[in-house]
């Protein structure tokens, strides 16, 4: 006769019921952590905005991203992002390429010699040369033909950012 073990199968599903919620507990944070990690997980889009271009790629490199840079001409340092796409706070997945605008820095324009002009026409010379016409300070000034611009801010051949807007010091009329 061949003797069997007595096997109490009521016990071994009873283990096996209360091991299981642990299982799936085990299974799902598994799955939540490569879901995080893995090479499909999303990240969030940092901002890059200022930084120098070679900070920002590695920045982005360190979130799981790559980055594609595009030249523009644009006030802010040379070689600094100004603009990205996506925008910051997007959800890319890892391996996403955020195009970053890395300006050239702002046109280089040089400061008209307006002094000595009627105000109407100085105003028009500066509009011309690509530059904005900033305060128009009016000083009492007896040795100047009123009307007419004495001075700029910045200076007459200064070389400023394209749009910059330049002051005039103008004489007032005598009292």
């Amino acid at each position: 006769m061949h003797f069997l073990p007595h096997v109490d199968w009521r016990r071994g599903l009873e283990w096996l019921s209360s091991s299981a919620g642990l299982i799936v507990a085990a299974a799902a944070v598994a799955g939540i952590w490569f879901m995080s990690t893995g090479p499909s997980a999303l990240v969030r889009v940092p901002d890059f905005s200022g930084m120098r271009a070679d900070v920002a790629e590695a920045f982005a490199g360190g979130s799981g991203l790559h980055t594609k840079d595009v030249r523009v001409v644009h006030g802010g340092p040379a070689g600094t992002v100004v603009l990205q796409t996506p925008k910051t706070g997007t959800y890319l997945r890892r391996g996403s390429v955020v195009t970053l605008a890395i300006t050239t820095g702002a046109r280089q324009v040089v400061v008209p010699q307006v002094a000595s002009m009627p105000l109407d026409q100085a105003r028009d010379v500066l509009t011309k040369a690509g530059l904005g016409v900033g305060a128009v300070i009016f000083r009492d000034n007896p040795e100047r033909e009123p009307g007419r611009v004495v001075t700029t801010t910045p200076k007459a051949g200064a070389r400023v950012d394209q749009g910059t807007a330049v002051n005039l010091e103008v004489p007032l009329p005598p009292h």
